[in-house]
């Protein structure tokens, strides 16, 4: 579950306790700054909690893990100090870290704390998850895993709920590939990245937006905004910030806004670096206040799962 480079370099301590009712064993993992180098990662030191416990004759484990402060950069911060500051510079980080460590800590307590452990049922439901404004039920294929996160940092008036699933076999690829990036620095490391380890994705978006007119200006002049949004979709797809990674082609685009009701629906080829080629299928959906967003991305030599076609297909964007 963890890497051997990181359990080597790491202080390591086992202990018990209870969440709520809930009794824990935890693994708590905390790198002591070697494991970066012995990993060749460009990321940060990390705090790793693997926190494991019983219920419903299952063995269930939670990881968490959040970055450490980088104490060597903040070294270099002191010794750039004058002498007259460097006392208050260190007292300054000192606090900043206690209070984003603390805060790391606390989330993670109160995840455990909120996790709640059911006796199945007899009765099941369509593996899949649920989200309102698309339509309530979304089902996926048996074999597919999927993840979910609620992010308000783009802009606060407008807070994506984002789910990112695929087939259970490609997530062991797509978590090397994640790898791969974070390792790439500039643009021709970009261009060695085998984008060709994931077969297929299905990208769903979600928002109900803080202003109930957000989107209310697509509404007032229906036919000029079809013909602006796709003319955007096309300009943008080919500029030069973008081709520079990613070439597309046979794009087409049909939009379609009536009675405060609009969708874009876009179908493309692309390839990154001229070496990996997908595809692209994706509906967007506006009313004045929400948006929502379906995209089936796959490789260019797989042929396009019908059934999920199909479901993508029949989602809609709640209307109120």
């Amino acid at each position: 579950m963890a890497p051997k480079e990181l359990l080597d370099n790491s202080n390591i301590s086992i202990s018990t306790n209870k969440s709520g009712k809930q009794p824990y064993v935890y693994l708590h993992i905390v790198d002591n700054g070697g494991a970066k180098e012995k990993l060749k990662s460009p990321g940060r030191a990390v705090d790793m909690q693997i926190s494991i416990t019983s219920a419903n004759n299952m063995l269930y484990t939670v990881v968490s893990t959040f970055p450490l402060p980088n104490l060597n950069a903040q070294k270099e911060i002191i010794g750039e100090a004058t002498p007259f500051t460097k006392k208050k510079v260190r007292n300054e980080l000192t606090d900043g870290n206690k209070v984003k460590v603390n805060g790391y800590v606390d989330s993670r307590k109160a995840f455990l704390k909120g996790l709640r452990f059911f006796t199945p049922t007899k009765e099941s439901v369509p593996y899949g998850f649920n989200d309102e404004l698309l339509g309530g039920r979304i089902t996926l294929p048996d074999d597919w895993a999927y993840v979910q996160a609620n992010d308000d940092t783009i802009d606060k008036k407008i807070p994506l709920k984002i789910t990112l699933a695929m087939p259970w076999d490609g997530v062991s690829d797509f978590l090397k590939y994640h790898e791969e990036i974070n390792k790439s620095q500039g643009k021709e490391d970009a261009s060695k990245i085998n984008f060709q380890k994931i077969s297929e994705v299905v990208l769903f978006a979600s928002s109900r937006t803080k202003d109930k007119n957000s989107f209310a200006e697509f509404f007032e002049n229906p036919i000029l905004t079809n013909l602006i949004i796709d003319k955007l979709i096309n300009e943008g797809l080919k500029h030069p910030s973008i081709k520079e990674y990613v070439d597309f082609k046979e794009v087409n685009t049909k939009s379609d806004f009536r009675d405060n009701y609009g969708t874009v629906n876009l179908t493309a080829r692309g390839s990154v670096k001229n070496n990996s080629t997908f595809n692209v299928n994706a509906k967007a959906m506006f009313t004045p206040q929400n948006f929502g967003l379906a995209a089936y991305i796959f490789r260019d030599d797989k042929k396009m799962n019908n059934e999920l076609e199909n479901r993508l297909e029949k989602i809609t964007l709640l209307k109120k």
